[in-house]
């Protein structure tokens, strides 16, 4: 007696005693058995399986840097950038074939996204150690859970610019001295410029 499935694709093959299959939406499912004889006779039996929702899970995250460039994460799973740089973060979470493109993913900072794959941008502007935070929620309300990672936001040291080469003068008598110095976009409102004209005296202790 041969075995066939005519509803189920069977890991095993079209004719077997045993299937191995699955279905890709949540619901009650009937599978069809047809077993036929060197006759040609055939006789039927049928199963209702009832497939539940599965929560999201597994989330993936990535992030790339402004050039599209993998950024790759450290030690502990911690990625490293620089404040006020702008990066693109990803999340993509597994789940059940009917609800893979109607995914939605909210994000600690604020956005949100629908979709197979989150991409949303991203900038920090205070050095420090963050946490990122994402949440997949399938379309049954089903949820992955906040999955967390760490990013190490490095602090950008200000750049002076060169001093122009000052020409001799009198003693006693005054000149002026202009000073050029950049710094992130967040920190330029608060950037100060100091100035050492007596190498010869250390008032602050700093040289």
């Amino acid at each position: 007696v041969d075995v066939h499935w005519p509803q189920a694709n069977c890991q095993e093959g079209y004719y077997t005693r045993t299937c191995t299959t699955t279905a890709w939406q949540e619901g009650l499912h009937t599978f069809i058995a047809i077993g036929t004889d060197d006759d040609g006779s055939e006789t039927y039996a049928s199963i209702d399986i009832e497939f539940t929702n599965i929560a999201p899970h597994d989330v993936a995250m990535s992030m790339w840097d402004e050039s599209g460039e993998v950024i790759k994460a450290e030690g502990q799973m911690t990625w490293r950038v620089n404040e006020d740089q702008i990066v693109e973060l990803s999340a993509r979470a597994e789940d059940s074939m009917d609800d893979l493109e109607n995914l939605h993913y909210d994000w600690d900072f604020g956005s949100s996204t629908d979709g197979r794959e989150s991409r949303v941008p991203a900038m920090w502007t205070n050095a420090g150690l963050i946490t990122v935070e994402v949440n997949a929620i399938d379309s049954e309300g089903a949820e992955s859970g906040w999955v967390e990672r760490w990013v190490d936001v490095q602090n950008v040291n200000p750049i002076a610019e060169p001093l122009p080469e000052v020409m001799a003068v009198a003693e006693g008598q005054s000149f002026t001295l202009s000073g050029v110095a950049t710094d992130t976009q967040s920190d330029i409102a608060s950037l100060k410029i100091c100035w050492d004209v007596d190498p010869g005296a250390d008032t602050d202790g700093m040289g």
